[in-house]
């Protein structure tokens, strides 16, 4: 339940900054726990990746993707880590 809880201010908080990589990881977490749902978690998590890629962290959502439980069951998922430049 926290997780629709969080999707709600999750997307406030992406609508009023378009480029908050940090909200949208948020949001692909709280997506997949709450929904399963593989295309929308996949567009916040690329577009969080893309934002960071931009700027000077590079490989940051990889290695949180990577100790983030909720998708610890999409680790060596294809779809999932092409999203992150790994296959």
């Amino acid at each position: 339940q926290k997780y629709d809880e969080a999707k709600g201010f999750l997307q406030v908080a992406i609508d009023v900054d378009t480029v908050n990589d940090y909200g949208h990881f948020m949001l692909a977490v709280s997506v997949w726990a709450s929904e399963r749902n593989r295309e929308k978690t996949l567009h916040h998590l690329k577009f969080a990746h893309e934002i960071v890629l931009a700027a000077w962290n590079r490989g940051k959502y990889y290695r949180m993707f990577l100790g983030t439980h909720e998708f610890a069951d999409v680790k060596d998922d294809p779809e999932f880590l092409k999203v992150f430049g790994q296959k």
